[in-house]
């Protein structure tokens, strides 16, 4: 997941991941939930890798798996792709 992740261009990477904080904050605006969802997602990642600190594009390769899971629907496709392709090049199913 990780090499995927890093050989992402930083740009659209960037990009994507701004669509997906929009479609997890909500049609309320709940602007923290994205942020809430990326720090279980560095303690999901500390275990799977077993190191504290991990690295931080590991846990944001799996934020945006969890994004894309729970919001998915209300972004474009290509976000989609860009967003899960580190957990489908690691053989993972969304």
């Amino acid at each position: 997941m990780l090499t995927t992740r890093i050989s992402i261009d930083d740009q659209r990477w960037r990009s994507a991941r701004r669509e997906a904080v929009d479609a997890v904050a909500g049609p309320h605006d709940q602007v923290y939930a994205a942020h809430f969802l990326f720090w279980d997602a560095v303690t999901v990642a500390e275990l799977a890798a077993w190191q504290r600190p991990t690295d931080p594009l590991l846990a944001d390769a799996l934020w945006a798996a969890g994004a894309v899971v729970l919001c998915g629907e209300q972004m474009s496709a290509a976000t989609v792709e860009i967003l899960t392709s580190p957990c489908t090049a690691a053989g993972l199913l969304l």
